[in-house]
């Protein structure tokens, strides 16, 4: 099950954000699905998704019902929440001085992750990661398990900040991904996602954007990942990549809550 957010510009999805429960992953009952977007935009749509596996029971069949859509002023900096969120530590999600402390892997179908190097500074930023790709190369920078500083709490509401910058020229610019998800046990397979996504060409060159994306996590098996791609068609380029960072509220509650939102 799949629910979509998404930003639109000159006829084309600019951003977008999405919650999804993978095949087989729904709990018995009904499941909250929720996700929180920072619009760019004033042409925003909506899209619920359902699909039905193929080992799916004879005459199962998929519900939807409450569907909301509240709109609030953004209540991210830099991750650091108000209305009593905390930050939450990441291992050098700053890139201070160095890459460590993040796995680095090539991402679905890529045809590698392209060069990885560190940038004493870029474009009014210090210490930055650096990813020079060819088109065709994509690359994921995660941690997760015993990896991360700290897990996420499932059911609290979890924020997730990056910034993403690409030296390409307009139109030119890569794809993406910011992405939280919640773990079976021994990180092999995933029971829920929520993530960010930029589309290819929606940045414009030298100019850092902040990708963010809110989700309430179901397991405590957290994985913090950040999505870089050059997709064919598009230029050489350099992708930067600097302060992932995380915040979680204290308590369980909901991005619609009238605490939050009255």
């Amino acid at each position: 099950m799949y629910l979509y957010l998404m930003d639109f510009a000159g006829g084309s999805i600019t951003r977008s954000a999405h919650d999804i429960i993978q095949p087989g992953q729904a709990d018995t009952g009904w499941n909250d699905m929720e996700i929180s977007f920072y619009a760019r935009t004033s042409s925003l749509a909506v899209q619920f998704v359902s699909i039905m596996a193929a080992a799916s029971s004879a005459g199962a069949a998929l519900y939807w019902d409450d569907i909301e859509v509240f709109a609030a002023p953004p209540s991210v900096d830099d991750a650091e929440l108000t209305y009593g969120n905390t930050k939450v530590a990441v291992n050098n999600g700053s890139f201070d001085s160095n890459t460590s402390g993040w796995i680095y892997q090539i991402y679905g179908d890529g045809t590698g992750t392209g060069t990885i190097t560190w940038a004493a500074s870029q474009s009014g930023r210090s210490g930055v990661l650096s990813i020079s790709q060819v088109a065709g190369e994509k690359i994921k920078i995660s941690q997760y398990g015993t990896g991360m500083a700290q897990e996420f709490t499932p059911g609290k509401s979890v924020k997730l900040s990056a910034y993403v910058l690409t030296n390409a020229a307009a139109g030119q610019g890569g794809k993406y991904y910011l992405y939280g998800y919640s773990q079976l046990a021994g990180y092999t397979s995933t029971k829920k996602s929520f993530a960010a996504i930029i589309q290819p060409g929606a940045i414009g060159s030298s100019t850092w954007e902040e990708i963010k994306v809110g989700g309430i996590p179901v397991t405590p098996y957290s994985t913090l990942q950040v999505v870089a791609i050059t997709p064919t068609g598009k230029a050489a380029q350099t992708h930067y990549v600097d302060d992932i960072t995380v915040a979680m509220d204290k308590d369980p509650i909901y991005f619609w809550d009238s605490a939050l939102f009255p």
